[in-house]
């Protein structure tokens, strides 16, 4: 009333003055009983619209684990669920990991010092053999013996020939531990070969080291297993961080090969060194993949062979096996999968066959549903005893237990 009441003012000023009149003659109570039908006719719609059914089921469940291989490459574009195929990005890493480790190990030790000299020629333009054991003497007249056969070029032009090798003192002691410097020939001295001894020279850009006449630190045999040991476990580590980075969140079998290429050691078992270096070379080969490719692979393996429904959360994955076959360039994988496979629900032929259904038909349905172990089927609000005719407004839950 008091809107009709505001709404004739309102005429008053912007309607017409037929339309005033009209307005004044309404009578309240025809006001009421329009709103009291309008009222009615809005609540039957709602009561016939308004419901939904919400329809939870619980697929039925059978225990799973199988063995499956998968191949994985990057000369595959998409998944392949008949080869068992799917697309991979190719990793080759290699690395070189040094570590200094201390000898623990101690004894009385004759050792003689050693070294490396580059050997010129500045004679002429012909190679000059030079047999192991060959002789330098350094400024001080100590003798250091070559440790092999070589030939050193001949000049080419005004530059010499030249060549580097591994030279060792002719005798026992630190005395031979010298400072880098310049050696000769005495050889060709002794020969009468003056122009010889003056144009082939030998330096040395390092001491000459590891001497040692008395009681000394040596490595043990341990002390080298150890050093080898954690070398290589370094070199693992380093190549396993780097491939994280760039697999950029791609998945690596865990069992993917890392392959030692070499391992050096500055100091072999029973040498006298206070200190010494290990050096180990290293290399890994394989297949990066999305593990969401194998998920698919997975299920549709298990839908083919099971005719079951495979859930992610249900199933576990374990990487056995990755071997890399070179020749395919394939990655080949074996994996065992454990846990729930479920039942196939047909969503949609479920909705359809419920519409419009009865709570005595829909538990009838169910019962006899395939794929279904339980089911619950909740109407709303509480006046609603049918399904909707309107499949939109039925809405299906799958209960994965």
């Amino acid at each position: 009333l008091g809107w009709l009441i505001l709404l004739k003012g309102a005429l008053r000023i912007f309607a017409p003055e037929k339309m005033i009149q009209w307005m004044q003659k309404i009578k309240p109570q025809t006001v009421r009983r329009s709103c009291a039908v309008f009222f009615l006719l809005g609540a039957g719609y709602v009561y016939a619209t308004a419901g939904s059914a919400k329809i939870i089921i619980v697929p039925t469940v059978k225990k799973l684990e199988f063995d499956m291989n998968a191949n994985v490459s990057d000369q595959f574009g998409s998944i392949d669920a008949t080869f068992a195929k799917v697309p991979g990005q190719l990793f080759m890493l290699e690395k070189t990991v040094s570590q200094e480790f201390p000898a623990t190990g101690q004894r009385e030790v004759a050792q003689k010092a050693k070294g490396k000299v580059t050997i010129y020629n500045m004679f002429n333009t012909s190679p000059q053999t030079l047999i192991a054991t060959t002789r330098l003497e350094s400024p001080q007249g100590l003798i250091f013996r070559t440790l092999r056969t070589i030939t050193v070029p001949g000049m080419n032009g005004v530059n010499p020939g030249f060549v580097d090798v591994e030279v060792i003192a002719d005798k026992a002691g630190n005395t031979y531990n010298i400072a880098p410097g310049r050696f000769t020939v005495p050889a060709f001295k002794e020969k009468g070969d003056t122009a010889r001894y003056q144009k082939f020279y030998a330096t040395s850009t390092e001491a000459m080291k590891d001497g040692i006449s008395g009681i000394a630190k040596v490595v043990t045999e341990v002390d080298f297993n150890n050093a080898k040991d954690a070398v290589s476990e370094k070199l693992r580590e380093e190549i396993k961080q780097t491939l994280a980075a760039e697999a950029s969140g791609l998945k690596i079998a865990e069992s993917a090969p890392i392959t030692i290429t070499s391992t050096e050691s500055t100091a072999e078992v029973d040498q006298a060194v206070n200190m010494f270096t290990v050096t180990t070379k290293g290399q890994l080969k394989t297949m990066g993949f999305k593990e969401a490719d194998i998920w698919q692979l997975l299920e549709q393996y298990v839908l083919k062979n099971y005719s079951l429904v495979a859930v992610k959360e249900k199933l576990t994955i374990d990487y056995k096996e990755a071997r890399l076959n070179d020749s395919r360039g394939v990655l080949e994988l074996s994996l065992k999968v454990a846990g729930n496979g479920y039942g196939q629900i047909n969503q949609q032929q479920i909705t359809t066959d419920l519409l419009g259904k009865g709570e005595s038909a829909i538990i009838s349905y169910l019962r006899g549903a395939e794929g279904v172990a339980e089911a619950r089927v909740l109407l709303s609000p509480f006046w609603v005893k049918r399904v909707p005719q309107n499949s939109k407004k039925v809405k299906i839950q799958l209960d994965y237990q």
